[in-house]
């Protein structure tokens, strides 16, 4: 059975649904190949748009109190699922060259380990997932070889990939993220409960091992 979930590096809600879905997962006694798929939730950012919490104030004209009461309602819930979230660190950028080396860990199973990497290196310790030195360093971390992620952002091999997600994302009808598409049958958006995340992997299980 397989699990596909559209995300944004950049989504701190897609953070807190990756923490819930591995907690579902321990919990589900059948085998799943999760795929992260590619959605970034702003194409045209510069690769460094500063802080987050600035970025937010000027791009959606909210004043500073409403988005320190934003960042703290999702740091508090981050915090709960065990997460450790930063926002007087987390910088907004453009992510496309980080979903590229997703689809360049998918290749080499360690996909979800990178996914993980990139998302407490974004939330956690502040670092601009922008900066390519930053991407590469995590990509060694799973046991990619370096020369061989900067040949891939170099050539853009894994560019279309990201298109192609970002299209299809619209072909299910993803508005927001995370989105969750479960065996093509079963799909949910947003950082659900453990216990409705269970209840779906069960369900699409059931259909596809019938009895009798």
């Amino acid at each position: 059975m397989r699990i596909e979930i559209w995300s944004d590096v950049a989504c701190p809600w897609c953070n807190i649904g990756r923490a819930r879905l591995q907690r579902a997962l321990e919990r589900f006694e059948h085998p799943v190949d999760v795929r992260w798929r590619s959605f970034e939730l702003d194409p045209t950012s510069p690769p460094d748009d500063g802080l987050a919490r600035e970025m937010l104030a000027r791009r959606k004209g909210l004043a500073p109190e409403q988005v320190a009461e934003l960042t703290a309602h999702v740091t508090q819930v981050a915090a709960e699922d065990g997460l450790v979230l930063d926002f007087d660190r987390v910088r907004a950028g453009n992510t496309n060259p980080a979903h590229q080396l997703l689809h360049l860990a998918a290749e080499h199973g360690v996909q979800d380990e990178l996914k993980g990497l990139l998302f407490h290196a974004q939330f956690t310790d502040g670092l601009a997932l922008a900066d390519e030195r930053v991407l590469f360093d995590l990509v060694e971390r799973v046991g990619i070889d370096r020369a061989v992620a900067e040949h891939a952002l170099r050539e853009g091999t894994y560019a279309d990939a990201v298109r192609a997600d970002q299209r299809e994302a619209a072909e299910l009808g993803a508005t927001s993220v995370p989105f969750f598409v479960v065996d093509r049958r079963f799909a949910f958006a947003g950082a659900q409960p453990v216990e409705l995340i269970v209840e779906v992997l069960e369900k699409a299980w059931a259909e596809l091992t019938p009895t009798g």
